[in-house]
Formats: structure tokens, C-alpha cells, sequence
């Protein structure tokens, strides 16, 4: 699928094109939050690098491990069976936290989650190694490329203001800044001895702004929820080099945006005038003179809450 060409690809395509099995492991392994990326070729070969392989070799040996232990037991025997190996205790801590781990997979709607505990330490003690490059997506797939970085210092946090004309990043009672984070996957990439070069994509850059607008997506609404005043700032864009060298940012790490947060002094302030939903909001296929309607009656809206906004201003 791509958003830019307007391409997609069904879920019975996909089926139909790769089967059952290797579905439910690509759209499994990763956060529904990530980004998906299925390669095909892949999913249909039959050689050792595709991962769906291991899978169904980890079924095969547990089945072999079932049929071995599927004997009658003598009762008369009074041999007292006792785990010492530290692989069998493992194992059992192991079952024993598989319950936990399901309610808090179903809590959470997260069923990688499992997927992950597995491959990372259940087909290990069974003797099953996976392929590195499967552990290698199982790590970057949860690491987010963005990091928040809250400004308590107050000279800084004037400094940023006066630079971009801000003044609610003075105001607020806390101030934070979303950058774009591939620091933290270039450290993954030297420990792993793997150069990673996602930063350099277009889709590295738009994966790294889907990860922020869902953090900032979050902070806000329970901003709201608390009954607190926001304000996101999208002018720390333009002054990068400020804030590279205040905040002592690494190399593959941008500040993207702020946000301000606080308790308004005369409660929370009105809403500025939005765009009519019709201007973004379509079905089946996209609305151009819909839109045009919108922006038009939006254009409208905005020139009466402009003079409304600089008639109190004067009386004031």
C-alpha cells in the first residue's frame, strides 16, 4: 500500500498472495502502531530467511517434545519427579506467566506482545534459535523514533520564547518539545553490528512524524481531560540550531514541536475558529468542491473572530 500513489493492497489479496500462515506472522510481529512493511518475495520463499519457516519448526519440535512425554506414568513409582535444571525452572516460570501475559495483551490490545515474549525467551529454552534478523525487526519495532524532552529551565525556556515570539512558552506551566529520535536506532544498529539507514527515506521521516502526532495526539487529550490549556508550537522548527545546541541534542535527533501546557488564568480560553468537517472529512472518494466550500466558509468564520478578537482587545 501507498498513501502517496494512492495504492492499496486487500486483505484477500494479500491471503491470496502469501497464505494464512506468513499473514498472521508478518501482522502480527509488530505494533499496530508501527509501520507495516510485508515483503512479499520473502513471505512466499522457501528458504531459511523466511521467518514463517521457524515458526512451524518451533510447532513441529514442541509436538515431537508432546509425544515423547505423552506415556502412561507408573503410580507405584514413588521417584519424585524435581525440576534443578535451570532451563526447566525458566520454562515453567515461563507457563506460569502466560495467563498474566494474556490478560495484559487483551487490556491492552497489543498482541505482539506475546509474539515477542515467545520468540525472545520461550523457543530459546526449548533449544529453537531464530534468525537475527527476526530479533533485529522484534527491537526496532518497538523502539519509537520520537523523544520528549520537558524545559524546566527557565532561562532557556525564555530564550526560545524571545527567539520565536512565543510568549506561552514562558506562561505555561510546563513546556515540552516532541523531536524526531534516530539516535536511539543507530545505537540498536552498532550493537547488532548493522548499519540502520531508515533517516534517510522518505518513509523513516514519516513514520518518525506518526509516531509524535500519536504522543502528542495523547498528551493532549488528557490535557483536556484534566481541564488544562494546550498550545502546540510548531515554530521550534525554525530555530533547530537553538535548540540542537540547548537541549544537547546527538546527531539524528530534530525538534519538531512544543507544546505548552497549564492552567489558563481566566479558565480555558475559547476555540479558535475550526475548519467545517466537510473540508477533511469525505467517503468513498475525495470532494474538491466540498472543500472549496469549506475553506470558503472558513476564510468567513476566521474574519469575523479576527475583528470580534481586535474589538475586545481595543475596548480593553
Amino acid at each position: 500500500m501507498s498513501k502517496r500513489t494512492g495504492e492499496a493492497f486487500a486483505m484477500q489479496d494479500l491471503l491470496e498472495a502469501i497464505g494464512i500462515d506468513a499473514a498472521r506472522w508478518f501482522l502480527v510481529e509488530r505494533a499496530a502502531s508501527s509501520h507495516q512493511v510485508i515483503d512479499l518475495d520473502l513471505a512466499t520463499s522457501a528458504t531459511s530467511e523466511n521467518p514463517v519457516f521457524y515458526v512451524q519448526y518451533a510447532h513441529a519440535r514442541i509436538n515431537q517434545l508432546l509425544q515423547k512425554a505423552n506415556r502412561e506414568l507408573d503410580s507405584t513409582n514413588e521417584t519424585t519427579w524435581v525440576l534443578d535444571l535451570a532451563d526447566e525452572r525458566s520454562l515453567l516460570a515461563q507457563l506460569a506467566d502466560y495467563r498474566t501475559t494474556l490478560v495484559r495483551i487483551r487490556q491492552s490490545l497489543e498482541p505482539h506482545r506475546l509474539f515477542q515474549q515467545t520468540l525472545a525467551s520461550g523457543l530459546s529454552l526449548l533449544g529453537i534459535s531464530a534468525p537475527d534478523e527476526m530479533r533485529r525487526e522484534i527491537e526496532l519495532s518497538d523502539i519509537k523514533v520520537e523523544s520528549v524532552i520537558e524545559l524546566t529551565d527557565p532561562v532557556v525556556r525564555n530564550e526560545i520564547s524571545q527567539a520565536i515570539k512565543q510568549p506561552q512558552i514562558i506562561q505555561a506551566n510546563r513546556f515540552f518539545i516532541f523531536c524526531i529520535d534516530y539516535y536511539k536506532l543507530g545505537l540498536v544498529g552498532e550493537q547488532q553490528k548493522q548499519p540502520i539507514a531508515i533517516h534517510r527515506s522518505v518513509e523513516g521521516t514519516v513514520s518518525a512524524v506518526h509516531d509524535i502526532g500519536i504522543g502528542m495526539g495523547t498528551a493532549i487529550l488528557v490535557a483536556e481531560a484534566n481541564g488544562l490549556a494546550y498550545c502546540p508550537i510548531g515554530f521550534v522548527r525554525t530555530i533547530p540550531a537553538l535548540l540542537i545546541e540547548r537541549l544537547k541534542l546527538p546527531k539524528k535527533v530534530f525538534p519538531f514541536v512544543g507544546l505548552a501546557l497549564g492552567y489558563a488564568l481566566d479558565g480555558v480560553p475559547p476555540k479558535k475558529p475550526r475548519m467545517p468537517k466537510k473540508g477533511f472529512y469525505m467517503q468513498n472518494t475525495y470532494q474538491p468542491e466540498m472543500v472549496k466550500q469549506a475553506l470558503d466558509e472558513y476564510a468567513q468564520t476566521n474574519a469575523v473572530a479576527f475583528k470580534n478578537d481586535l474589538t475586545n482587545a481595543l475596548l480593553n
